[in-house]
């Protein structure tokens, strides 16, 4: 068995949530919040067997990746869109040595 743990951008943890139920798949999740831009995200908590590790990546993967466009504005008052990709999950794994209800 294989413990994922990612951290998914909360406008898209909905549909990551919907597709990993879809396929089969429970989830355990808690808010979080962090990075550079202190943005809220959901942590989520994926407990699978070894062969079904890179199905639940690949629905990860697919519902994780939103693009925004800014419009900061410059010293001389004119402004420069900007395209930024902070979609995405960050994903961390590790082996269970067992499963155990309590």
């Amino acid at each position: 068995m294989k413990m994922i743990m990612a951290i998914v951008p909360k406008m898209e943890a909905e549909a990551v949530l919907d597709h990993l139920m879809e396929a089969g798949f429970t989830a355990t999740y808690v808010e979080s919040r962090g990075w550079v831009m202190r943005q809220s995200q959901l942590t989520l908590f994926i407990a699978v067997s070894r062969e079904n590790v890179e199905r639940v990546m690949d629905i990860i993967r697919e519902h994780c990746h939103s693009i925004i466009r800014i419009n900061p504005v410059h010293e001389n008052g004119g402004e420069a869109p900007v395209q930024a990709d902070l979609g995405g999950a960050v994903i961390f794994m590790w082996s269970l040595d067992s499963v155990q209800k309590g």
